[in-house]
């Protein structure tokens, strides 16, 4: 995140909200250091929900391998994990695959609160401004932030590998630039 955000006096631009619900991998959130990068709005992700062993309020979803990429092109399911934040108290299927729509947010992992890649920015922009160093903000985000999703909406899935493909070859055929 550093390298992408120098200590001179800039302006980074302002995401705007994304209402349409875009599709991602786990791994992508998940593996985004570049916090003002993170997508700003509606998401959905295919994985596996779990509950933490030690404290059942913490849930998260797993990436799912998909079949149909090459095992080097691909981790192991369960290796990299998303955390959720439910915006109200419901029973979710530990160990099953689903589809899990939301907002995309940053989560406090110490504090137990969440920002958006748009706060982010506006932080940034408000040291810039005042020619104050952004390496202690970077810093404090990338050491108790980490991506989640503030859960709406969780359906299981029969066959959740085959749709999470699916939506992969839609996005190519599409030629979006995610």
């Amino acid at each position: 995140m550093i390298d992408e955000v120098s200590e001179e006096p800039s302006i980074i631009k302002v995401p705007l909200y994304c209402y349409h619900t875009k599709f991602f991998l786990v791994e992508e959130l998940a593996l985004e250091e570049n916090y003002h990068q993170l997508h700003y709005g509606r998401c959905c992700v295919i994985g596996k929900v779990t509950i933490d062993q030690t404290d059942s309020s913490n849930r998260f979803i797993e990436n799912i391998r998909l079949p149909s990429l090459p095992k080097k092109y691909s981790l192991p399911e369960g290796t990299i994990r998303l955390s959720t934040s439910f915006k109200d108290r419901r029973s979710t299927p530990d160990g099953k695959i689903c589809e899990v729509i939301g907002d995309c947010i940053l989560y406090d992992t110490i504090n137990k609160v969440h920002l958006t890649a748009k706060d982010v920015v506006d932080k940034l922009n408000y040291l810039h401004s005042k020619h104050q160093s952004v390496l202690e903000y970077s810093n404090l985000l990338l050491s108790r932030y980490k991506p989640a999703i503030a859960v709406d909406d969780i359906q299981v899935l029969q066959r959740g590998h085959e749709l999470a493909e699916r939506n992969i070859e839609i996005r190519m055929l599409s030629n979006d630039n995610y």
